[in-house]
């Protein structure tokens, strides 16, 4: 935006000093041509202006999902079950015939979208709530340990219980 804000400053300046040279100019070839010139200028100094217009929405957007992402997981799987249930209740109250139309159906659809995200926010922050206990742990080893010895305990007894399931075991 810096370069580009260089730029139509430039072009301003340009503007101005050949307008100038137009008013201090007679008429013939000359001012014909620094007339024309002017004309080109403009026009390229509103497509910079555009250009800077852009870059500047553009700033604009990314600031504000920038400052959305910085809201907590926790403030933001709030929203999404306080949406849920708000629409919860609006779905309720629809008749059997209102929930068939499309817009009943677009509803459901939504709800269970927001259902879907709210468990991966979920999700997300069990995760790290669980990888910052087991950083934190002092037995995080021993932790470790017990935890491959619980998989292959449960290994055993899924398998074991597998094998009852299908007659191949003398019990």
């Amino acid at each position: 935006m810096k370069i580009q804000r260089g730029i139509v400053s430039g072009l301003e300046k340009e503007c101005r000093q050949l307008e100038k040279t137009l008013k201090t100019s007679a008429p013939g070839a000359a001012w014909t041509e620094s007339k024309s010139k002017l004309a080109a200028l403009r026009a390229e100094l509103e497509a910079e202006k555009a250009g800077l217009a852009e870059l500047t929405n553009q700033q604009r957007q990314l600031k504000l999902e920038s400052e959305n992402a910085g809201q907590s997981l926790r403030q933001q799987l709030r929203n999404v079950r306080e949406e849920i249930a708000t629409l919860l209740l609006a779905y309720r109250s629809l008749t059997d015939a209102e929930k068939q139309t499309a817009q009943g159906k677009e509803l459901a659809r939504h709800i269970d979208e927001l259902t879907e995200k709210a468990g991966e926010l979920n999700d997300a922050l069990v995760d790290t709530s669980q990888a910052v206990t087991n950083a934190a742990s002092d037995t995080r080893a021993f932790d470790q340990l017990a935890g491959g010895m619980q998989l292959v305990v449960d290994g055993f007894g899924l398998a074991t219980a597998g094998a009852q399931a299908l007659g191949l075991s003398e019990s």
